[in-house]
């Protein structure tokens, strides 16, 4: 019994490493809607449609909860961008998460997201998979909040967890006052 636990979890995947930065003056009562506006998914072993599904819902459950009202209008206060990557493990190390955070295009700049990590290998057991999401004062299009996480799982579990880690690093996002 003891044993197949064992190898139970050693199967699962490691926790995910969850960060954030934040303008140090963010103030987040001064934002009341927001817009997603676009994403970037890049998977070897499943569907970009589905995982951004998963992420736009998991996005707008907390943004809701945090006090923000969804808005399709170009008048929203924030505007909301994502990217996904998976990148296979003993693949040379592509861009950091803090890279790609700066590799994310401002949503005004017209920018359509390239590759993020390139996949040119068969998928392997493992990835790392990558999560960025970015809010932008839709006014200024400054950057007020970034959050990330990196999470080591199985190939073919990538779309798996993905809403709960989406949740871990929008928790960190300051409520509306």
């Amino acid at each position: 019994m003891l044993v197949g636990a064992g190898v139970a979890l050693a199967a699962c995947a490691s926790a995910p490493t969850v960060g954030h930065n934040a303008d140090p003056l963010l103030q987040s009562a001064t934002y009341k809607t927001y817009r997603v506006v676009s994403e970037a998914v890049d998977s070897p072993t499943s569907s970009s449609p589905e995982a951004a599904t998963v992420v736009n819902h998991a996005i707008h459950r907390v943004m809701r909860a945090r006090g923000f009202v969804r808005s399709e209008a170009e008048t929203a206060d924030l505007l909301v961008t994502f990217a996904v990557a998976a990148a296979p493990v003993g693949v040379p190390a592509g861009p950091t998460v803090a890279e790609q955070v700066a590799m994310i295009p401002s949503a005004g700049d017209g920018a359509i997201f390239g590759d993020l990590i390139p996949f040119d290998v068969a998928p392997p057991r493992q990835v790392d998979k990558q999560i960025v999401v970015r809010l932008q004062d839709a006014k200024t299009m400054q950057v007020v909040w970034s959050g990330w996480a990196r999470h080591r799982i199985n190939a073919d579990r990538v779309i798996t967890g993905t809403s709960d880690i989406v949740l871990r690093i929008l928790t960190r996002l300051p409520h509306r006052s």
